[in-house]
């Protein structure tokens, strides 16, 4: 069986699939620079989802937290290692990226109305009409953004970074997206 929805109809987007979608874009940036892909780690991913989550509920967009918690405070209250040796230097924090995402590319008001002679109108219903982005979409504009940012950018090109978390969520019509590496 087959369901039809409105055009505008707002699609279901769940968010470990857009966090997947972003996952393999990134690795996909990374090949371009003959970079080494990062391994998708699930203990990374849940201190990202935990900050965008924060974030949504708590209404900021920072990489701090009100209380000041940032990115290497988050991931140690999590019990995530926060330092590594590369070759001889020795690495302490995690990386970060955020981004607050509208989930659609534009919005208008569409009024009905009946037109009587004389041309008297009679305004029978307001309307919103969106047009909505796909996962993919949602994905290819987050990791884009980044792209085009030199300090998201840089995290995202580091050659020393293994793994990364992703963590993405939801409310009206807005996506919190933390991408953590280490």
């Amino acid at each position: 069986m087959m369901i039809s929805m409105p055009q505008d109809a707002k699609p279901l987007i769940i968010p470990v699939s857009l966090e997947r979608s972003i996952h393999e874009m990134i690795n996909a940036q990374r090949r371009t620079y003959a970079l080494p892909e990062l391994g998708l780690d699930p203990a990374l991913s849940g201190v990202a989802r935990y900050h965008s989550s924060d974030m949504t509920f708590r209404g900021y967009f920072s990489h701090g937290t009100p209380e000041g918690r940032m990115p290497v405070d988050r991931a140690r209250i999590a019990g995530y290692p926060v330092r590594k040796t590369v070759g001889s230097a020795i690495y302490e924090g995690i990386g970060e990226n955020i981004a607050k995402i509208p989930l659609h590319e534009s919005c208008r008001e569409v009024t009905s109305f009946i037109e009587y002679p004389g041309g008297i109108r009679q305004v029978t219903g307001r309307r919103r009409e969106y047009s909505w982005y796909t996962q993919q979409e949602l994905a290819a504009k987050t990791v884009g953004g980044w792209m085009n940012s030199p300090g998201h950018r840089e995290n995202i090109l580091r050659r020393h970074y293994q793994r990364e978390g992703i963590g993405v969520t939801f409310a009206g019509d807005f996506a919190h997206i933390t991408q953590n590496f280490f």
